[in-house]
């Protein structure tokens, strides 16, 4: 009974423990996800075409705020208009730049004067080396989609009251824009006409006069002005997004638009993901707003789903908490695992997917199936549905779930042979029963008895041998297959108003949704490949002289016990297969070992190659789990020397965490020190 509760009070310690890290974990990452601010529902800007007879435009018509004075009555503040912020989305044209022009105006029938031009660089337009510059060429605007950008200078006669030109012209002048959002910032003025330095939003509303003259139409371009609130350009991911992010956004934006299109227009978009991974972006994106938040909750999620399955895996994987444990504040602080969450790679969760399945076929290795019954091989149909989910993040994942494929077959063999070994049993048992009963007396009494126990165990026995195994492969196997095919064509529909446009000429498409489905899956294989992974992944990179520069990269303690755990592998098999040690005792680091193989050769051409690589840490990191849990079973100097060990590198993990902190995190800092630093 003392042994038990000492066990029991070990068992609750590293439960505790895993609960405060996940939870940490979970704080941390969400905390740090990004804002929530979002720019609300967007509108093409057409440019003038050759047969148009009037420009296409938006007018905006800008009133001052209403304040109280101090009779009680509202007035208009004194405020002068000092900014013009917008937000672009994707720009629909091959032209390097998109060009805008505002003008201004006292009426909407009188002309519009001033007008100040800007350019904002085309993310769209892939960059051509050894391109001729002009030395004398007009400012470009970076960054600009779906980013905040302030391209428009304006000059002392724009910056004036509201009521002096209360309507500004907005015009695309070579292609047509998606404008995402346009605020009017002014400066709060006293009575002195003195700024105060205290900025405001002008309320702007559209001039119905000034869109075409339908509901729809002006329906639509009142989306430009439906989110009106202050900017904020703080140069850190935390409020801006990344250069994969915005082509995944590009994306998003064309399947949230659905069968809008119009001719000519030149669409651009993400090529490397699956159609789940795109539409969990998509759904994100509705449930959050299209903010940093919501393009990364659904990576952020699957990354914390990870560091639970985990845990669970490697615990029911080498019998111990410990060993689940140390995986667990391994992956937590290896740094991968909150970077990728924060990039917005929707790909991660194909990684989620995948441990689950492994973690579910796993158990089947172990236990088998109890019953040939519908309800025991539901784990298994959950186990196919999650590795199809898998493949519909990223098509590569198919490589790694080759392995637990093979996981599956190996416990279905394992399976059948127990049954047979369970039949040849039964048999016996009945023929030996039969032996002990002689005589006409024993036959004649027989005649009115139930079936024997034997008997009943014999055909039990022969039921389970004839079906469970094949009963399991057909869930396992139909649920794999047909899942993955079925899924695929159900997600091609929402991902089709985007392929369409990306492959095809939406108003006389060829695709039909067996086309989309494949070309969604053959882009994991097709997209930018992943082989030139570097050490340091640099992910977000702000401009100024306060900026931040994000950077997915594996903490090298971590990276260090990865290795370890890889070398423990190795060993482990050598020694195994020497000492003959069981076929169970090898499989458990066969399973992870075979696994971060199948990892590291997907992470060589897969689209979005980083995601493979942080699959193979986490099967390293597996590993770690089951070295550290045979090493505890030493006695005498080596277990004291694996101790101190263990503390030394907790300790160095710890620090080097903290310090890659500022770039897992985004933390802005001055120009000159991120240049020494980097």
């Amino acid at each position: 009974m003392k042994n038990f509760t000492q066990k029991w009070r070990k068992a609750t310690g590293f439960s505790f423990a895993f609960f405060l890290i996940a939870l940490l974990f979970l704080l941390v990452g969400f905390g740090t996800l990004g804002s929530v601010r979002s720019f609300g529902r967007s509108y093409e800007l057409q440019s003038k075409k050759t047969a148009d007879a009037k420009e296409p435009c938006i007018v905006f018509h800008l009133t001052a705020p209403k304040t109280k004075n101090e009779d009680g009555n509202e007035t208009d503040m004194n405020v002068r208009l000092s900014n013009v912020y917008v937000n672009l989305g994707s720009v629909y044209t091959t032209a390097e730049n998109a060009e805008l022009r505002i003008a201004r105006g006292y009426s909407t029938t009188g002309s519009y004067t001033g007008n100040l031009d800007a350019k904002i660089k085309n993310v769209s337009r892939k960059a051509v080396p050894d391109e001729k510059k002009d030395d004398k060429e007009e400012a470009v605007t970076t960054d600009g989609a779906f980013n905040w950008v302030a391209p428009f200078t304006l000059t002392d006669s724009w910056k004036g009251r509201p009521s002096s030109y209360p309507y500004v012209k907005l015009t695309a002048r070579n292609g047509n824009v998606l404008i995402n959002e346009i605020v009017f910032v002014a400066e709060v003025y006293d009575k002195d006409d003195a700024g105060t330095g205290k900025y405001v939003v002008l309320p702007a509303e559209v001039d119905a006069s000034s869109v075409l003259p339908s509901e729809d139409a002006l329906k639509q371009a009142r989306a430009v002005v439906d989110s009106q609130r202050m900017p904020t350009f703080a140069q850190t991911s935390f409020f801006r997004f990344g250069e994969d992010e915005i082509r995944t956004l590009m994306t998003v934006s064309e399947i949230r638009r659905g069968g809008l299109y119009v001719a000519g227009d030149v669409y651009d978009g993400d090529t490397a993901h699956n159609s789940l991974s795109l539409c969990l972006a998509t759904l994100g994106t509705l449930i959050f707003g299209t903010s940093p938040f919501g393009l990364r909750f659904f990576p952020m999620l699957a990354s914390f789903g990870i560091l639970v399955v985990g845990y669970f895996f490697v615990r029911r994987l080498f019998k111990n908490e410990k060993a689940a444990l140390i995986f667990s504040v391994l992956y937590a602080l290896a740094g991968l695992s909150l970077s990728l969450a924060h990039l917005g790679a929707p790909v991660i969760l194909g990684l989620f997917f995948l441990l689950s399945s492994l973690a579910v076929v796993y158990r089947y290795y172990e236990n088998g199936m109890k019953k040939a019954s519908a309800v025991y091989a539901l784990p298994l149909a959950g186990a196919g549905i999650l590795g199809a989910l898998a493949i519909l993040c990223n098509g590569v994942f198919a490589v790694p779930l080759a392995g637990v494929v093979a996981l599956f077959i190996a416990g279905a063999v394992k399976e059948h042979r127990k049954g047979r070994a369970l039949l040849d049993k039964a048999i016996e048992a009945a023929e030996a029963e039969e032996l002990a009963v002689a005589g006409e007396e024993k036959a004649e009494k027989s005649e009115n008895k139930a079936e024997t126990p034997a008997r009943q165990n014999l055909r039990k026995a022969l039921g389970d041998y004839r079906y469970k195994t094949s009963a399991a492969a057909g869930v396992f196997g139909c649920s794999l297959l047909v899942g993955a095919f079925v899924l695929s064509l159900l997600l091609a529909i929402p991902v089709s108003y985007a392929f369409i446009k990306l492959y095809s000429t939406p108003s006389s498409t060829s695709m039909n949704l067996f086309n989309v489905a494949w070309k969604a899956f053959s882009n994991g294989f097709t997209g930018s490949a992943g082989a030139n992974y570097n050490f340091f992944l640099k992910i977000f990179a702000g401009t100024g002289s306060v900026h931040a520069v994000t950077i997915a990269s594996i903490n090298p303690m971590a990276l260090l016990a990865g290795l370890c755990g890889v070398a423990f592998a190795i060993y482990r098999i050598v020694t195994g297969i020497k000492n003959k040690l069981g076929t169970d005792e090898l499989v458990r680091v066969l399973v992870p070992l075979v696994a971060l193989v199948l990892c590291v050769v997907g992470a060589a051409f897969a689209a979005g190659g980083t995601v493979f690589v942080l699959g193979a840490y986490v099967f390293a990191f597996v590993l770690v789990g089951g070295g550290a849990e045979t090493l505890a079973a030493e006695s005498g100097k080596a277990q004291k020397a694996v101790k101190i060990a263990s503390i030394v590198s907790l300790g160095l993990l710890i620090a080097l965490f903290g310090l890659y902190a500022v770039f897992t995190f985004s933390i802005p800092l001055p120009e000159a020190l991120l240049a020494k630093i980097l």
